[in-house]
């Protein structure tokens, strides 16, 4: 799969291909996901500085990544690497292009191009693989535009250096996040098995369901990483609430066409998700009661 995101930038091509190019090991002064950089080893081809650079993302799901240049070329502002170890172990090949162009009216345009293979037992989340590597790409577009216009980092950027510690309300938010992704890809995986265990219900439903979940878990996995405020608590805890309310009605309309392992798994996942909208409801109150609560960001640049 493709993942291509552009952004006009208020700079010369030349500012942002300083930054993004020979500044390519301090990626970690201005991006939000990532919390070190450094350069690794001497370039191998005209031009090139370094063959690579090594970081720690500030994101669920990645090691310490190493990435190594495949392309480096200052004339056309263009480089291109590929993630040689820390990616999530569903992805087998991840190449990165970073290109910068003129706008003819003394900006630029920022271009990533991400070229991601899924592993072929987990093709089925390639589609949340994608909104997952989207949102990375967009956000590290936003820093970079803040960055080359401003020479400050995005408000975001400041926020992830700044906050807190992990509240109690962001462990059960992140718990949720894998419960959520661990129901998806059952229910995604096994979405015929389902389907009998269900009175014969559309395998396709929930293959979709499963889906909708893993791209839930990962909002949600995003939502604790920068900090999980009280009226966001809330928010997921009353969607918690509506999966609990609705699989209550269904049983109560359908308990009949439904197998005994149905049944049981529907209650189950049913009691967790409700124990996780009662557990964050009451970690918000007690964080928006709580005197030394930080102030929340507002929004981002």
């Amino acid at each position: 799969m493709r993942v291509t995101t552009s952004i006009p930038i208020d700079a010369r091509a030349d500012r942002v291909w300083h930054i993004v190019g020979p500044g390519f090991g301090q990626v970690s002064e201005w991006a939000t996901v990532v919390a070190e950089s450094t350069l690794v080893g001497e370039g191998r081809h005209e031009g090139e500085p370094f063959t690579g650079r090594a970081c720690t993302i500030a994101e669920a799901g990645f090691d310490d990544l190493t990435e190594e240049m495949l392309i480096y070329e200052p004339s056309s502002f263009r480089l291109s690497y590929r993630a040689s170890s820390g990616m999530p172990a569903i992805v087998d090949k991840a190449i990165n292009t970073w290109s910068v162009r003129d706008d003819g009216r003394q900006g630029s345009v920022f271009t990533m191009d991400a070229e991601v293979d899924v592993s072929r037992q987990a093709r089925f989340l390639g589609p949340v693989v994608g909104i997952y590597l989207g949102m990375f790409a967009r956000r590290t577009s936003k820093d970079l535009k803040v960055y080359a216009e401003t020479g400050e980092v995005s408000s975001a950027k400041r926020m992830r250096r700044s906050r807190r510690a992990p509240t109690v309300l962001d462990r059960l938010v992140t718990a949720n996040a894998a419960f959520s992704a661990l129901c998806g890809i059952a229910l995604a995986a096994l979405a015929n098995s389902w389907s009998g265990q269900f009175g014969g219900a559309s395998a396709e439903l929930f293959v979709f369901l499963g889906v909708g979940l893993l791209t839930f878990s990962t909002v949600l996995a995003g939502i604790a990483g920068r900090g999980t405020s009280p009226s966001v608590g809330k928010t997921i805890a009353a969607l918690d609430s509506v999966w609990v309310a609705g699989t209550l009605a269904l049983l109560l309309i359908a308990d009949a066409q439904f197998a005994v392992v149905g049944q049981i798994a529907a209650i189950g996942a049913g009691a967790a998700v409700g124990v996780f909208a009662w557990t964050q409801y009451r970690a918000a109150r007690r964080l928006a009661d709580s005197p030394s609560a930080a102030p929340r960001r507002k929004g981002i640049s």
